[in-house]
């Protein structure tokens, strides 16, 4: 398409210009403020209109309506000329505004073929669209380089990916807005520190749980380590003990042994004494005459032999004593003895390496065992919250937020497969009616012409009026010959209107398939919502995004619930083989 010329009845300061342009590049120059932007503006108003793309059933204008209203008269709009592929010329007369807002298509006939064009519910009438192709933003991002936005567009790069962005979904910074969406899905995905369902929370809680687990067999290790050491300072105490134990044994019973000696030594020679003083005492009974000043003596060796009685009693008591912790001792000595094969023998290390072992071992098995049922618990709370939701979102085999995508593109691609069938079906449109009117104005033409071939004998027959017969019957002749030919013409033009028709109608039926193609996975998506009983897709969608998170989630806690099983096997295996080791090693050592 082409455009020849326009006329201005009134677009900001713009009022009453005619412009005509030249068949290639036309440049447009003026001082600041001059009206350059304004017109181009202009242009694009009257290709495109003054609704807004985005709401198709929703008259809501541009913002630049209010902004280029006419500084001087009342008339906002103008008049548009322009040259099509085909050779057709066409006028476009737009008016713009909140209260009046017209749009006008003529031929180059003036005839009126606005409702050749597809419009939409808002009323707006897509005539650039169908003969340019490209809807009102991608022609606005890619044809139009705005004030101060040259230095925007440096390689051909960046345009293809502006095109490319724009026909997926009408907005150049595509890429971008992706990019931060699906940064931002994953955020939401991940989650943060305040939503405890999420991995990010779970996986600092699971952190946590690890480290305060690898404090606590820090603090075994360290608790072991000191436990190895107390053991071998008590083990060197032990054998210090043991030989002081028996220096001093042997000392305090060689020490006894003397004293028992002494003692009984000097019980033998008190008993001695005793048995002579009461062999006298006896060889004296009774005597009358026993005198009196050795009655005193008597009584003293009286108490003396009681005093030596009690005396040898207590020495009996305290060498019993003496023998029941000479006993005490040699049975303290007997026990670490059990031991002393072990402190001796050079597996002692290993064996405290097997225990300590052994018992880290233990505690991780427990850990395992705390985790895997905590795990178990998450699995079966969500397990039973995703039992409660529609089947239509547990289904794993459809990916609703990827079939939400691809609707809207095929429902895209089909738009713009739609406009270009409806230029051709506007072109055939075109085609049929001319050739319709031709084959009327034919057909039309070759019966005046029949009429006019059958005058001259009519007028010989009613009115009397003649000519020669050699020019009646030459003119019939040649009048029934073009009359003929027009028929023939006719019957053509009728042929080339009913192959337009069935043209039409292939395109038609093409653009109806395509537009249920475009739809079906929309359909499905509208059905799949109200089955599922939301009210909008939005929620829909949101759902399955959760569903999906969760249906992660429990794939998620399978994998780690194995695994943990796996470790505790592992773990089993390894207590098995260390308490092997510390029996074995014990039963060695005895």
């Amino acid at each position: 398409m082409i455009i020849l010329r326009g006329y201005v009845l009134g677009f900001g300061k713009l009022r009453k210009v005619a412009l005509s342009f030249g068949a290639k590049l036309n440049v447009v120059f003026a001082r600041n403020e001059g009206g350059k932007s304004t017109l181009q503006r202009f242009l694009i108003a009257l290709l495109y209109g003054q609704l807004r793309a985005d709401l198709k059933a929703q008259r809501r204008l541009d913002p630049w309506v209010e902004q280029y209203k006419p500084w001087y008269g009342s008339d906002y709009g103008g008049i548009l000329w322009c040259r099509l592929a085909d050779g057709r010329e066409l006028e476009i007369h737009r008016y713009f505004g909140k209260d009046e807002s017209r749009i006008e298509v003529r031929s180059g006939t003036g005839e009126d073929i606005t409702r050749q064009y597809e419009q939409q519910r808002n009323g707006e009438v897509l005539f650039a669209r169908a003969h340019l192709g490209i809807p009102k933003e991608l022609f606005e991002s890619v044809a139009v380089i705005r004030e101060n936005r040259v230095a925007e567009i440096p390689s051909r790069d960046n345009v293809r990916d502006r095109i490319a962005n724009l026909a997926q979904s009408g907005d150049e910074e595509l890429s971008v807005r992706q990019s931060i969406a699906k940064i931002q899905q994953t955020l939401e995905a991940i989650g943060s520190e305040r939503a405890p369902t999420k991995p990010y929370r779970q996986t600092l809680d699971l952190l946590q749980a690890l480290r305060e687990e690898q404090k606590a067999l820090q603090e075994r290790r360290t608790q072991f380590q000191g436990w190895i050491e107390e053991r071998n300072r008590i083990a060197g105490e032990i054998s210090t003990l043991e030989h002081e134990l028996d220096l001093t044994q042997v000392s305090l019973l060689e020490v006894r042994r003397r004293e028992l000696v002494e003692k009984i030594r000097s019980l033998e020679e008190i008993e001695d004494n005793i048995r002579s003083l009461r062999w006298e005492i006896d060889s004296l009974a009774a005597r009358a005459d026993f005198p009196a000043d050795k009655l005193e003596e008597l009584d003293q060796l009286i108490g003396a032999r009681e005093s030596l009685i009690k005396h040898l009693s207590e020495i009996r008591s305290e060498k019993e004593q003496a023998l029941a912790r000479l006993t005490q001792a040699e049975l303290q000595r007997q026990e670490f003895a059990a031991y002393a094969a072990i402190a001796a023998s050079p597996e002692a290390d290993k064996i405290t390496e097997w225990f300590v072992s052994y018992l880290s071992l233990s505690l991780q098995k427990d850990g395992l065992q705390k985790t895997l049922a905590r795990l178990k618990n998450e699995y079966e709370s969500l397990h039973t919250s995703l039992l409660e939701v529609p089947a239509a979102l547990t289904d794993p085999d459809i990916d609703w937020q990827r079939m939400a995508r691809e609707a809207a593109e095929e429902e895209q691609i089909a738009a713009q497969k739609c406009a270009l069938l409806a230029e051709k079906v506007a072109l055939e449109k075109s085609v049929c009616s001319s050739a319709k009117r031709a084959a009327l104005n034919r057909r039309s033409l070759a019966a005046a012409l029949l009429i006019a071939a059958a005058l001259p004998f009519a007028a010989r027959l009613f009115w009397g009026y003649a000519l020669a017969p050699e020019i009646e019957i030459a003119l019939a002749l040649v009048l029934v010959v073009l009359s003929a030919i027009m028929f023939c013409f006719a019957a053509k033009c009728a042929r080339t209107s009913r192959d337009a028709e069935q043209m039409l109608n292939n395109l038609q039926s093409e653009q109806s398939h395509i537009r249920d193609e475009g739809s079906r996975k929309r359909w499905k998506l509208t059905q799949a919502v109200a089955d599922s009983g939301f009210a909008n897709l939005d929620e829909f969608l949101e759902a399955a995004k959760k569903v999906e998170n969760s249906c992660q989630k429990l794939a998620d806690l399978r994998a780690r619930a194995a695994e943990i099983e796996n470790q505790q096997e592992q773990l089993k295996n390894q207590i098995e083989e260390t308490y092997a080791n510390l029996k074995e090693g014990l039963a060695r050592v005895g």
